[in-house]
């Protein structure tokens, strides 16, 4: 098996690259767009406020998407959070979960 490299733009590290933040939100049961342009993800908290177990699937948005979690199971209560660095998103980040109104999400990129 090989990978492809190619050349992605470099992570923003000067003055005049934005840091961006969601406002916490209810992450919805169909895909939804949460950045609309090429970033860089940071950092991603998501905290199951329902009852149930859910599963949520974030993807970024190039022209064949790439999940960089896909149906991670978080139950009743429970918080995951992840801190990437610089996750390079093409095109952006979408997310979906299994129930709506359920997950509290939060993302930071870089642009």
């Amino acid at each position: 098996m090989s990978v492809t490299v190619q050349g992605a733009p470099n992570f923003p590290m000067n003055d005049t690259s934005a840091s961006l933040e969601t406002i916490p939100t209810y992450i919805p049961a169909v895909t939804e767009d949460v950045f609309d342009s090429d970033c860089w993800l940071q950092e991603l908290t998501l905290t199951n406020n329902a009852s149930v177990d859910v599963t949520v699937t974030i993807t970024d948005k190039q022209v064949s998407p790439k999940p960089i979690l896909s149906k991670v199971p978080i139950g009743p209560g429970e918080m995951y959070s992840v801190q990437f660095g610089a996750r390079y998103m093409p095109g952006g980040m979408t997310w979906v979960c299994s129930v709506a109104d359920a997950l509290v999400g939060y993302a930071r990129v870089r642009r």
